[in-house]
């Protein structure tokens, strides 16, 4: 239920990453990947099949959820977005924040 917070930050960023720019993508479809974008933090669940704990650096709230892995999912969304002649520090930005 709290990844919740998680696709209601990912809709704003895609509202914000929309705002003044053309492009080729419709509002659910952004909205769709920039919610993806942000539950990535949350895919350490998948630890707890492999009997990862929660408390674990890697489990929950770990390494994940670190402004470490907020930056390195910035750098490759700035890499890709360049590559895609998007505006890329605004969307590498963006996708840290997200």
């Amino acid at each position: 239920m709290a990844s919740i917070g998680h696709v209601l930050v990912g809709m704003a960023a895609a509202r914000f990453s929309r705002h003044g720019q053309e492009t080729t993508w419709t509002p659910v479809s952004a909205a769709v990947l920039w919610s993806g974008l942000s539950l990535l933090p949350d895919a350490d669940v998948v630890g707890f099949r492999l009997g990862v704990h929660y408390e674990d650096p890697w489990g929950h709230r770990g390494a994940t959820h670190s402004l470490v892995f907020a930056l390195a999912v910035a750098c490759v969304a700035l890499v890709i977005a360049a590559a895609a002649r998007l505006p890329a520090m605004r969307t590498a930005l963006i996708a840290s924040s997200s």
